[in-house]
């Protein structure tokens, strides 16, 4: 399904359902995971499951008060090879055996000793019992914290035209030339008494003659700077130049277009198939329901229609506060394949890749 996926990144919050790490898991400054074995050092808030069997290096102080007055109910921690207790009240009687008298009633305090003491039965304690029967023990917890650390699009349209327009009328009746002009003045001169001048205008029309066969030649200058509208009619229009310079700030390809298409620029790389070539396309795929800018490595300048991109343009949109993810389509390339890679990233500087 369709969604925006959030990436990662320093100071982020993220949840897993699994972690998998091939080396090791560095978690803070000083717990590590390893591939051999799993090994948490420093600081730890929480709690602690396992027997401790692996533990190294764990030291603890003892308590230091005493607590006289026992009861049976009483409990004393004894290495059984588990979490193991006995009783004040279980310790007499295993002390007892069948030579000693627990004295005392409900809260024993003394043992008494019989003849002999032959058939005392031992035990095993994980604590010292000094001679008023006050155990001395320890009870501690290992804590421990877990801590894990996280453009619209601009499209620009250049747009440029230009048209000129010319009309020349030269009529010859006898010895009178009569001569009409585009701006609608006329006149007329007589071949026999007077000169015909044609004129050209500085950087738009030039006029040469040459004296050895009456020859007159108007046409443009190397240099031509047309002060209104071009207007260009044709199929292909050639520009050779080492640098073109468009004063515009918007260029509009595709015009007259009322539906959306491919367009773009491409740049020549090769001149196969002739007169033709081929090369890199920067283009506007129209072909998703939202159309979406990506590049082609192997276009024709005479194609009118674009394949699909080899690769598509990520954009990042810039949402106010906290996102919330969903399956909402970007507006570039759509709820489709197309829309795959473009980006959210919202007030708290969180990440949101559109996963298709």
């Amino acid at each position: 399904m369709a969604s925006w996926k959030k990436v990662l990144v320093s100071g982020s919050a993220g949840e897993f359902s699994t972690v998998t790490a091939s080396i090791g898991l560095t978690v803070g400054t000083n717990q590590t995971i390893s591939t051999t074995q799993a090994i948490l050092t420093g600081s730890f808030t929480g709690s602690f499951r396992g027997d401790g069997s692996g533990l190294t290096g764990v030291s603890a102080d003892f308590p230091i008060t005493s607590t006289p007055g026992l009861t049976n109910t009483d409990k004393i921690f004894v290495n059984t090879g588990s979490s193991g207790y006995i009783t004040y009240g279980d310790l007499l009687t295993d002390l007892a055996g069948t030579n000693l008298t627990v004295e005392g009633g409900a809260t024993p305090d003394s043992l008494t000793l019989a003849s002999d003491i032959s058939g005392i039965n031992s035990i095993a304690v994980a604590a010292t019992v000094t001679a008023n029967g006050s155990p001395i023990g320890f009870i501690g917890n290992i804590t421990g914290s877990n801590v894990i650390g996280t453009v619209e699009s601009s499209s620009y349209a250049l747009s440029s035209s230009f048209s000129t327009t010319a009309s020349y009328a030269l009529n010859a009746g006898g010895g009178i030339l009569n001569i009409s002009g585009s701006d609608g003045n006329n006149t007329s001169i007589n071949l026999s008494t007077e000169a015909l001048i044609v004129s050209g205008t500085a950087n738009q029309i030039s006029v040469t003659v040459n004296n050895a066969n009456n020859l007159l030649t108007i046409g443009l200058p190397n240099n031509v700077t047309i002060p209104g509208n071009l207007s260009v009619s044709g199929t292909t229009t050639t520009v050779s130049a080492s640098s073109l310079l468009v004063t515009d700030k918007f260029i509009v390809l595709s015009s007259g277009s009322a539906a959306k298409n491919d367009g773009g620029l491409i740049i020549q790389s090769s001149t196969s198939p002739a007169n033709t070539g081929s090369g890199y396309g920067f283009i506007l795929d129209g072909t998703p329901d939202a159309p979406r800018w990506g590049v082609t490595s192997s276009l024709s300048p005479t194609a009118t229609n674009a394949t699909t991109p080899d690769e598509y343009m990520v954009t990042a949109k810039t949402v106010a506060g906290t996102y919330t993810a969903g399956s909402t389509a970007p507006t570039y390339g759509g709820a489709n394949a197309a829309g795959n890679g473009n980006m959210i990233i919202d007030g708290n500087g969180d990440i949101w890749i559109y996963v298709f």
